[in-house]
C-alpha cells in the first residue's frame, strides 16, 4: 500500500555572494567605438548637407550663367560691298557657349561698343575652296598708334572641317570662313572657330568662284605657317605669301609640296564690308 504523503520540497538555493570588488566590468571601448560611430554619421550627415548645398550654388550659377548667354544676341551680320555692288546680308550665328571670349570681342566690335567696327575693312585674302579672311580693324590712338586688340588664349573641341565656319586668329584678330576642311588650322593654337553662317553662303562661294589674282609668275606661293618672327619670338600668323616676300627666317613649304586648294591671294573680287552689326 503506498503513500500519500508528498516528501518535502527540496531546498531553495542560496543567494550567490560575490565580492563586488572581483565583479569584471564592461570593456570601456565598446562605449568609445559607439561614440565615434555615431559622431562618424553625423560628420557624414553634415558633409551631405554641405554637398548639397555647393551642389545648389553651382547649379543656381550655371543657371545665371546661362541665362546671360541666352539673353547675349546670338547673332551678328555684315552686309558686302562687291566690285562697287551690295549684295545680300550675311547673317552669323556665333557659340558663345564653347568660345565665349572670342564672340565677346567679335560682338563688340562688330556693334560698334568701342567707336568702331569692321565697317569698310575687307576681305583681302583667299585660299581657293579653304578659306576667305579679312576683318582688319583700322582704328588708331589719338597718337597715331594703330590699336591692336589681344585676347586670352581659347579653345574648344570645333574642327574646321566643312565650309561656313567662322573663325578668328587670336593673335591678327583677323577672322574668316571656311569654304571647305582646313585641318591645318586645327593644329594651330590661335585659331578660333567661334560661329557660323548662317545665310549667305552662297555669296561666300560666289567669290571664292572668281578665285585669286595672279601676279604675273603664275601661282607659285608658299605656306608660311607655324613660323617664329626673329625679332619678337612669337608665333607669328599664318598666312600664304609669295615666294620672295616671306618674312626673314621663316619657313616657308613650296606650294609643289601643296594640295591646289591651298593656294591663297587677294581676290580678284574687291570685298568691303560696308554694314554690320547685332541681330536678334
Amino acid at each position: 500500500m503506498s503513500s500519500s504523503i508528498s516528501p518535502p520540497a527540496a531546498p531553495a538555493p542560496g543567494p550567490i555572494i560575490v565580492n563586488e570588488e572581483e565583479m569584471e566590468g564592461f570593456p570601456e571601448y565598446v562605449d568609445d567605438m559607439l561614440k565615434e560611430h555615431e559622431e562618424i554619421q553625423q560628420a557624414l550627415q553634415q558633409e551631405k548637407i554641405e554637398v548639397q548645398q555647393i551642389r545648389q550654388t553651382l547649379e543656381q550659377k550655371a543657371t545665371h550663367l546661362t541665362s546671360n548667354f541666352s539673353s547675349l544676341p546670338g547673332k551678328c551680320f555684315f552686309g558686302l560691298q562687291i566690285n562697287n555692288k551690295f549684295s545680300s546680308d550675311i547673317v552669323i550665328k556665333l557659340f558663345d557657349n564653347v568660345a565665349p571670349r572670342t564672340c565677346s570681342y567679335f560682338r563688340t566690335i562688330i556693334s560698334c561698343k568701342r567707336g568702331y567696327d569692321f565697317q569698310n575693312s575687307k576681305f583681302d585674302y583667299l585660299v581657293v575652296d579653304k578659306y576667305l579672311e579679312g576683318g582688319d580693324v583700322m582704328a588708331f590712338a589719338r597718337d597715331g598708334t594703330r590699336i591692336r586688340h589681344t585676347i586670352k588664349e581659347e579653345k574648344n573641341d570645333l574642327t574646321h572641317n566643312c565650309e561656313g565656319l567662322i573663325s578668328m586668329n587670336i593673335k591678327t584678330m583677323r577672322f574668316g570662313i571656311t569654304l571647305g576642311p582646313m585641318p591645318i588650322f586645327d593644329n594651330n593654337k590661335t585659331q578660333v572657330i567661334f560661329g557660323e553662317i548662317e545665310t549667305g553662303m552662297k555669296i561666300i562661294q560666289a567669290i571664292n568662284a572668281r578665285g585669286i589674282q595672279h601676279d604675273g609668275t603664275g601661282v607659285r606661293r608658299a605656306i608660311e605657317a607655324y613660323v617664329v618672327d626673329d625679332d619678337s619670338h612669337a608665333d607669328a600668323p599664318l598666312d600664304i605669301v609669295s615666294i620672295g616676300d616671306a618674312r626673314p627666317g621663316a619657313t616657308t613649304i613650296d606650294s609643289s609640296h601643296a594640295g591646289t586648294g591651298d593656294v591663297g591671294g587677294q581676290p580678284i573680287d574687291n570685298i568691303v564690308i560696308y554694314t554690320c552689326g547685332q541681330r536678334n
